[in-house]
């Protein structure tokens, strides 16, 4: 565990932008890569990982192996809210997403806490299988390919947290190989790779605004994708992934911090990847604040009145673990954690929690338990949305 205050950068939170500079600042005017990487990494005070930003204003920074660079003058991506789906600024199809303030896009699994609270962060530990068993003819990830141009079936793993109009969402969505950017109109896939992958992404959302930027790991860059070969060969035994959502005080900055291991049966665990995204954000208040985490197979043109709000496919997400490692080699993996504005580190206990939600129902989303911790640390996770 470690402290709250995060290396000096974390204080008294204001609830709106001053036009005073002040210390930890990011110089978004500059529109200079080579002052806002630095002050963002001195902010964060984390000097590992590639680092990618998005700006206020779209405009997108990338540094790769510590070699800062403007990768392009505006962000590649939008949130589209009034669909719930996070686009290409040409208006291509990337994903869906689950819907802001609303109960469905999609079946998932929600454990959230109730408020109001103190806490201004989440991280924890995910056990991700890899699409089949490498021994047996048993897969645990299938999207079903029919989707790719209707309901675009997309598994995710994320943590939010929200306050007053302000919502933060960070984690990894399943690509399956073909599928990039699709063309409504044609339906045609642009950049679509030959192999499967979770693709890191980070939106925030403050009002609104239904041009807001969120920043998505690029799918062509092995650097902050996680990517399995065709033959499975890069992950037989499937990842440790962890995810860090964490706003950072003055800097008014949010960053979801994404470490990925390979799991080598019997053997220590293999890095794999490490990478920062950063996008702008308001100062997380004292309190009111809900945290939650969210597995779900997020599903395209599930409208908002729609009676189900999912659709069976014949998709399928199984066995994701939470704190546990369920499959090959059976351990325990760290615990989700909120970090407490005074206090720091602490674990995600029933007894800060609302009623967890599995939408539709506990057929199709279902989860089984670590006794006597059953909110915090769940054996398994798994939809299925096979008829």
């Amino acid at each position: 565990m470690v402290e709250a205050e995060y290396n000096g950068v974390w204080s008294a939170p204001s609830e709106e932008d001053s036009a005073v500079p002040h210390v930890g600042a990011i110089p978004w005017d500059s529109e200079d890569v080579n002052q806002i990487i630095p002050a963002i990494r001195q902010a964060l005070g984390y000097p590992f990982g590639d680092l990618s930003v998005v700006s206020p204003e779209g405009r997108y920074y990338t540094e790769i192996s510590g070699e800062g660079r403007q990768a392009q003058a505006t962000a590649p991506f939008v949130f589209n809210e009034s669909a719930s789906t996070i686009e290409t600024v040409d208006g291509l199809l990337l994903q869906p997403t689950q819907r802001v303030g609303k109960d469905h896009t999609g079946p998932y699994r929600r454990v959230r806490t109730s408020g109001p609270s103190q806490s201004t962060g989440t991280r924890g530990r995910f056990f991700i299988p890899p699409p089949r068993n490498p021994s047996l003819n048993i897969f645990y990830i299938h999207v079903n390919p029919a989707t790719h141009a209707s309901t675009r079936d997309t598994p995710h793993v994320y943590f939010g947290i929200a306050f007053g109009n302000v919502d933060m969402e960070g984690g990894i969505a399943f690509h399956p190989a073909g599928r990039g950017n699709r063309h409504r109109q044609t339906g045609e896939e642009y950049g679509a790779p030959s192999y499967d992958r979770w693709v890191p992404y980070l939106k925030v959302r403050e009002g609104k605004d239904e041009r807001y930027f969120p920043i998505v790991g690029d799918s062509n860059n092995p650097k902050n994708h996680i990517r399995y070969d065709q033959l499975g060969q890069e992950a037989y035994y499937g990842f440790y992934v962890d995810l860090d959502l964490l706003p950072i005080g003055r800097a008014k900055i949010v960053q979801l911090h994404v470490v990925v291991y390979r799991v080598l049966l019997g053997e220590p665990e293999e890095y794999v990847l490490e990478h920062l995204f950063v996008a702008r954000a308001r100062a997380v208040p004292n309190t009111g604040v809900r945290v939650r985490r969210v597995i779900s197979i997020a599903q395209n043109g599930i409208g908002e009145n729609d009676p189900f709000g999912y659709e069976l496919s014949g998709s399928y997400l199984l066995n994701l673990g939470v704190a546990y490692q369920p499959l090959f080699d059976i351990q325990d993996l760290y615990p989700v954690m909120q970090v407490y504005r005074q206090g720091g580190w602490q674990w995600w206990t029933p007894d800060i929690t609302d009623e967890v939600r599995n939408f539709p129902n506990d057929t199709i989303v279902r989860a089984t338990y670590l006794q006597p911790e059953r909110w915090y640390r769940e054996r398994t996770v798994s939809i299925d949305l096979r008829r």
